[in-house]
């Protein structure tokens, strides 16, 4: 299960949140399945990247547009 966030909303949550891409971005299928949500400073921001990443077993890509994420919700027994 994911929950679509609103707008920037993904700044609020503090690293290491489950994390996915949307289904409907172009992607390694992996992002698709999730990782951990994490930041870089704005200091080392490449050109083309963002504040927000997502770290999947593959490693951290900052590319995604900070819309693209869900966050990954996890059923509490």
């Amino acid at each position: 299960m994911s929950k679509i966030l609103k707008q920037g909303e993904i700044y609020n949550y503090p690293k290491g949140t489950k994390v996915r891409i949307k289904d409907n971005v172009q992607c390694h299928q992996q992002y698709h399945d999730g990782g951990t949500l994490i930041f870089q400073d704005r200091k080392d921001v490449d050109k083309g990247e963002y504040r927000v990443g997502i770290q999947v077993e593959l490693g951290v890509c900052f590319d995604f547009h900070p819309d693209d994420y869900e966050l990954i919700k996890t059923i509490d027994k």
